[in-house]
């Protein structure tokens, strides 16, 4: 049976700032364990963020160099979950406003010809520590130990959009992601090495049957490239030609936009809710 597939990933990366995202403690990959950390990124009680600037602007140019529409106010909030390496039992991390949306990177699509893919968004958010077992194999190790050298280092999320011109083949998820890691190498705000963590991302893949019940599959790769094994050849049709976009396309959509956009924060003044402006 044939299949459409629609692959959609999450790519995590570090960025190379000098210091921590909230804190002023040094990102120095080889430190020994716990040994760059203070009451800010280990979560103490009443320790206060403090935003690292230059973060920020590692994060705009990522969003101009994937043709995105570059947010004039932000906000960052609060992703809740328990885990042994995140310190606060929260991250911070960026939902309704991020800094940068609705880009494209273009590649070489399976037809021979350009296919630009649609980036939904860019935000920033801080990383988690480290898990370091016992053993190489999980089923074999008796105890864990934490390095929080890594919590609050300064992490891009590039997401793509499932919607608008999505992946269709292994091949150019491929070929998204060694561009991607090649243009933020190229404006120098990541060295994304994989070995130290610094290129990670989430796989999601659904298929469609050709009776169009779709069975939705997800792999999460935090490492990448994976082995060659995995580039598996699936056999797979095409939904047709991408969609005609442009990342600036029609003026009217960017007056609309705008609009929608100082509709939110006036609601946001008369509510009393804090903005985070882009820059002081």
């Amino acid at each position: 049976m044939d299949f459409d597939v629609i692959i959609g990933f999450e790519t995590h990366v570090e960025l190379k700032t000098q210091t921590k995202l909230f804190c002023s403690c040094a990102v120095d990959y080889e430190a020994s364990p716990n040994s760059r950390i203070c009451p800010v990124c280990t979560g103490q009680p009443g320790a206060l963020p403090v935003l690292n600037k230059r973060a920020v602007q590692f994060t705009v140019k990522a969003g101009l160099a994937l043709g995105c529409m570059v947010n004039r106010h932000s906000r960052f909030a609060r992703k809740n979950y328990f885990y042994p390496d995140l310190p606060k039992g929260y991250q911070i991390s960026q939902y309704e406003r991020p800094f940068c949306q609705d880009g494209l990177l273009e590649i070489t699509g399976d037809d021979g010809k350009p296919y630009p893919v649609g980036i939904k968004r860019v935000h920033l958010e801080e990383d988690a520590g480290k898990l370091v077992h016992s053993s190489s194999s999980f089923e074999s190790s008796t105890h864990s130990f934490v390095d929080y050298n890594r919590s609050s280092v300064p992490l891009l999320e590039i997401v793509t959009d499932h919607e608008r011109n999505p992946l269709r083949s292994v091949q150019e998820a491929r070929g998204y992601l060694e561009k991607l890691r090649q243009i933020l190498r190229y404006i120098e705000i990541s060295d994304c090495s994989i070995e130290k963590g610094q290129f990670r991302c989430d796989v999601n893949i659904s298929f469609d049957p050709e009776a169009r019940r779709p069975l939705a599959i997800d792999r999460r790769s935090k490492t990448w490239p994976p082995s060659s094994s995995s580039w598996m050849p699936w056999n797979t049709r095409s939904r047709g030609s991408p969609r005609s976009w442009s990342p600036r396309g029609d003026d009217s959509g960017d007056k609309a936009l705008r609009r929608g956009q100082e509709g939110d924060l006036a609601d946001e003044e008369q509510r009393g809710r804090a903005r985070l402006p882009l820059f002081p």
